[in-house]
Formats: structure tokens, sequence, C-alpha cells
């Protein structure tokens, strides 16, 4: 089984697609060890750190042993990152009246869109691995060594390809056959 949480208007064929159906900040509607991959985009950035901790756990538990995650999100590191003209002035006009500075999109990617906490590389990986989860392993978004795992995200229809590129990483891990 393949469930995908936080889907918006992606549905995936052959997935268990859930939006606001579904709170990922509560006990998830799976018993343990029934899911083989769980996939969530663009969607832990608009919970509280805290709440993102609880819905790793419940991943690992409802994930069977050897079952993956995949977790596509903004990453501050990338954001911080940019420096391309386009996207800046893409994000201070499209969310807000600010002038396109730098600070501005900074400002307004960390604090628009509802988003709670935006993630970096190292959080995500310590929140992972103090989960149990293995073989954590970092991706631009749509890729991944796992065919299945290959374009997933959808969140580029929203801002284009490039855009996307630029501000969105993908992390995967597998929950160990013996914890």
């Amino acid at each position: 089984m393949k469930v995908q949480f936080g889907c918006g208007s992606n549905f995936l064929e052959g997935w268990k697609n859930h939006d606001s159906d579904v709170d990922i900040t509560k006990k998830l509607p799976y018993p343990d060890e029934s899911v083989d991959i769980v996939f969530c985009e663009h969607c832990i950035e608009h919970i509280e750190y805290e709440q993102f901790v609880f819905f790793t756990e419940e991943c690992f538990r409802i994930l069977k042993e050897g079952g993956r995650i995949r977790l596509a999100t903004p990453c501050i590191d990338k954001i911080v990152a940019i420096k391309d003209k386009d996207y800046i002035d893409f994000a201070c006009k499209r969310f807000s009246r600010r002038p396109s500075t730098y600070a501005n999109m900074i400002n307004i990617m960390l604090t628009c869109h509802g988003h709670k906490f935006v993630y970096d590389k190292e959080t995500l990986e310590l929140v992972l691995s103090e989960r149990r989860f293995k073989k954590i392993k970092f991706y631009n978004a749509s890729v991944s060594d796992v065919e299945e795992l290959c374009n997933l995200e959808h969140h580029w229809r929203k801002i284009g390809k490039k855009f996307n590129d630029l501000e969105t990483i993908a992390i995967e891990a597998i929950k160990p056959k013996k914890y």
C-alpha cells in the first residue's frame, strides 16, 4: 500500500491520497506496519516542528519493515542560497507588496503561505534518524534512486519547475527490517 498525505489536487494513481480528510498532526488512520510507502509534498512546513516529529513517529509506526518515506519540502539551505533575480521578483510580487529584495524574499518564504517551520537538511536528517529511520538520502524534487518515487511531486505546477527546483528538497528514508 502506498499512501500520500497532503495531496491537494495531486491524486496519484494506485495510491491512497489524503488531504484535509487526514490530520497529520494526529494518529494516522492505518494499522501498524501496513504501509509500503509514505509520500508527503510541501505539507510538513505547514505544521509546527513538534507536530512534524509526531508525524514521523506515526509514519514509522504504519510503515512495514523495509518501507520507505519520502518528504519534499522547501529547504532553508536552498532558499538562503537563492540569488536568482527572477525568483526574488516572483516571490516578492506574488505574495506581498514588498520590494523585490533578497531579505523580503527570505522573510516571505519563512512567514507567508502558512509556513510554521522551514527545514534544513540537518534537521530533517536528525528527526528521521532519531525516529530510527535508516539509509537517509537527499534528492532534488522529482528525483529518486527508486523509479516508483520519481516524478511524484506536483508543486512545480503552481510555481514553475525552475523555481520549485530552486527551493525544494526531498528526503527519503527506510524503516529497517529489524529495529
